[in-house]
């Protein structure tokens, strides 16, 4: 048996350290996208491209031309988060020392009794649900990959 509250912390901190993972992941998603370089001080990012050739009608027939296109307008841009978490088991509880304390199994030792005028030891189970949803995904990382794809338009014929 463990405190209730230790049990919720462990949960808790496991959802964070996974978001903190995912947004790791998320950064490093840039990596495959953007090159880095220095500019004095400052690191700078600059967009992967591929050269495309693209066909553009004129008056004198079709003319090929090529565009710089990011890579970053060519993906699906989904980044990671977790959308709901959701832990659900059976629980064992009981009143120790007048803190709540749960387990997973019956437990070697005897229960105590969770109300004082209880005339039996009382021992139930329970059930959590813990939803967890996320934020939305940054304003900036999405104007960032419509900027991109708004310099793609306008090197396209109209």
């Amino acid at each position: 048996m463990i405190k209730f509250e230790a049990f919720v912390d462990a949960i808790q901190n496991a959802v964070v350290k996974a978001n903190e993972a995912l947004r790791d992941n998320n950064v490093g998603v840039m990596n495959t996208y953007f090159t880095k370089s220095r500019s004095g001080d400052k690191e700078v990012l600059t967009p992967q491209t591929v050269t495309m050739t693209y066909p553009q009608i004129t008056d004198d027939g079709i003319v090929v031309k090529e565009i710089q296109v990011p890579l970053l307008t060519l993906a699906p841009m989904v980044t990671s988060q977790i959308d709901e978490f959701k832990f659900t088991t059976n629980l064992e509880v009981m009143l120790d020392n007048d803190e709540l304390q749960v387990g997973f199994g019956r437990s070697s030792t005897p229960i105590r009794k969770i109300f004082e005028n209880s005339e039996k030891p009382h021992s139930s189970t329970a059930t959590i649900e813990i939803v967890i949803k996320p934020q939305d995904m940054p304003e900036g990382f999405r104007q960032l990959v419509e900027g991109y794809e708004k310099v793609l338009r306008a090197q396209l014929p109209h």
